[in-house]
């Protein structure tokens, strides 16, 4: 919890919107690696009976973790492009998640082979999500308008950021009967 509020108290402390969102992203990680943890806990709750469930905290602190968690996503996204939050979020919840289960739970993770594989899928997975996250494919193209190209027949000129002209058709609304 310390971990997740120091996060988004240093994303909304940090400047740039591509270092916040990452940030965010980031912490968003920590967050539902928490409701995961918290999805255990509650499960083992649940075999007691439902009134166990709803009286025990675990419950009630996933719907408090999962909607700031949720949050937390949205702000991420807000803040920047999902390229700069994307990356900490798909990286972070799975090692993270892992980590609450061994160290918390005390699961075991198979030894030998098991590890190597493992290890392998987790850099190929790191290896993908840097490769898009950089791909140029991906990279934003917001267009603005420049609303002293509009012409009378409901076509505009829009402009990229790379200054490149596309001419738009804007979309008209009639009401039923209208001419």
């Amino acid at each position: 919890m310390l971990l997740i509020a120091a996060g988004a108290w240093w994303g909304r402390l940090t400047t740039g919107a591509v270092r916040r969102a990452a940030v965010l992203g980031t912490t968003t990680s920590f967050g539902f690696a928490l409701t995961v943890a918290l999805i255990k806990g509650m499960t083992d709750t649940a075999s007691h009976g439902i009134g166990a469930l709803l009286t025990g905290w675990q419950f009630y602190g996933i719907i408090l973790a999962g909607a700031g968690s949720m949050f937390l996503l949205q702000s991420a996204v807000h803040a920047g492009s999902l390229l700069a939050a994307q990356p900490g979020l798909s990286l972070g919840d799975p090692v993270l998640s892992i980590l609450w289960g061994t160290l918390v739970f005390g699961e075991e993770v198979q030894g030998g082979l098991f590890i190597a594989v493992a290890a392998l899928a987790a850099a190929a997975v790191g290896t993908s999500v840097l490769v898009l996250a950089r791909s140029p494919l991906l990279a934003d193209d917001t267009v603005t308008s420049d609303p002293s190209r509009s012409s009378h027949d409901g076509t505009q000129m829009m402009r990229s950021h790379e200054g490149q002209a596309h001419e738009t058709s804007l979309l008209r609304v009639r009401s039923p009967g209208a001419q």
